[in-house]
């Protein structure tokens, strides 16, 4: 956190400290923050709206520090160069990109989680719903035969070119529909709500219709028939039955997406000739592409736990709860064996990644995994509590312990 008391995506020790990266942030609120620091949130979110553009756009980022200068090995360490005097947003993710389509609804819906406190304010509340109707509309304008679509960078797995229609994309502009919907209605504004309830009917239907897989999981995108991990898991969570969620655990299986206790973000890798020029520079072309995110392992916790509440099937139920403990001691077991929670993992040693160059007598680092990252942190709780909710798991000061069912 700040002097200002705002969330940031990651502690001092990581690249990403004193930044607010959108999505991760607003993630992190949709788990946890919101239930446990409130106040943090609501002031957070505020920030980000105090920096939304006229068209209803929201930042990438927010830069306590020149993120670029991080991932130069000379200069990252010469904080009068890295430092800005004043927090900047940051609209695009690289020189001359498209506009990310994933913000947008991860704020509306992190907005949702704190209306409570918006709320409180009725002038406030006002305009802060004028700013989520405005970025609503822009995210409408991204839209191609009634879904979202873009070129590139479009979503949080930045280093790859993907274009089209993405199903995470989608599946998060639905769920930010039903909560604009539920928002209206708390405000008193019922016409506004049917007109959001009405889209997102229509809405639900085009996604199940373009990346639902027969052979029962949702495909990457409208051309790409990858199992995206966090695609799926966003459908366990906010769009489909809980049969259904079951074929898709059924696919992690089937497709070996877990390995060594550690979701992959595909099933199989893209193509180099699609890979960020960038990240390649780095030596980093497997970063979304094969290395494992552990926030993305816990969210799938979460998923199974969300099958486990409800599936009509006490077989299943049980089977669910299992395997969402069984994976939660294996990712706990991780974290302690890497004395800390990180950016990514490689899914073979489970070990924080690290790459350099070989420079002839000595090795400069080219990436190291962030320690200290919030959002898998956040995500990690989040699944924590919810298994100490159904009495899975017994949460102390400094131990858990694990409960018989």
């Amino acid at each position: 956190m700040s002097k200002q008391n705002l969330i940031f995506t990651a502690g001092p020790k990581s690249q990403f400290f004193e930044q607010i990266w959108i999505r991760d942030t607003c993630l992190s609120i949709i788990n946890i923050m919101a239930k446990k620091y409130p106040i943090e949130a609501y002031n957070t979110l505020n920030l980000i709206f105090e920096f939304q553009k006229k068209d209803g756009l929201f930042p990438i980022r927010i830069e306590g520090n020149r993120h670029w200068m991080k991932y130069i090995p000379i200069l990252r360490n010469l904080k009068f160069l890295i430092n800005r005097k004043y927090p900047r947003p940051i609209y695009t993710n690289r020189l001359n990109s498209p506009f990310p389509r994933d913000d947008i609804p991860m704020v509306i819906l992190a907005s949702q989680e704190i209306f409570h406190l918006l709320s409180q304010d009725e002038k406030q509340m006002e305009i802060r719903w004028q700013q989520m109707v405005k970025a609503i509309e822009k995210e409408e304008s991204f839209q191609k035969d009634g879904l979202v679509y873009g070129t590139r960078f479009q979503d949080w797995v930045d280093s790859i070119h993907r274009k089209g229609k993405l199903s995470n994309i989608n599946i998060l502009f639905y769920r930010a529909l039903e909560a604009m919907s539920s928002m209206a209605k708390q405000m008193g504004k019922t016409e506004e709500s049917q007109k959001y309830a009405d889209k997102m009917k229509d809405y639900k239907e085009k996604i199940i219709d373009l990346f639902w897989h027969e052979d029962g999981y949702f495909k990457a995108g409208s051309r790409d028939f990858r199992f995206d991990s966090f695609s799926n898991i966003l459908a366990t969570l906010f769009l489909i039955n809980p049969q259904q969620a079951v074929k898709i655990q059924n696919n992690i299986v089937i497709k070996n997406v877990m390995q060594n206790g550690l979701l992959k973000n595909f099933d199989r890798s893209y193509p180099q000739d699609i890979i960020s020029k960038i990240v390649k520079l780095g030596k980093m072309e497997d970063y979304h592409n094969h290395y494992s995110w552990p926030w993305v392992t816990c969210m799938n916790i979460i998923a199974k736990l969300k099958i486990a509440a409800d599936h009509p099937d006490d077989k299943m139920k049980k089977r669910f709860k299992s395997e969402a403990l069984e994976d939660f001691i294996r990712i706990s077991d991780i974290f302690n064996q890497d004395q800390g929670i990180y950016e990514i993992l490689d899914d073979e040693t489970e070990l924080p990644v690290e790459k350099n160059y070989n420079l002839w007598l000595f090795k400069l680092s080219s990436y190291k995994s962030s320690p200290d990252f919030l959002i898998a942190t956040t995500v990690y709780l989040q699944a924590m509590e919810k298994l100490s909710e159904l009495g899975l798991i017994q949460v102390h000061k400094d131990t858990i312990k694990i409960s018989s069912f």
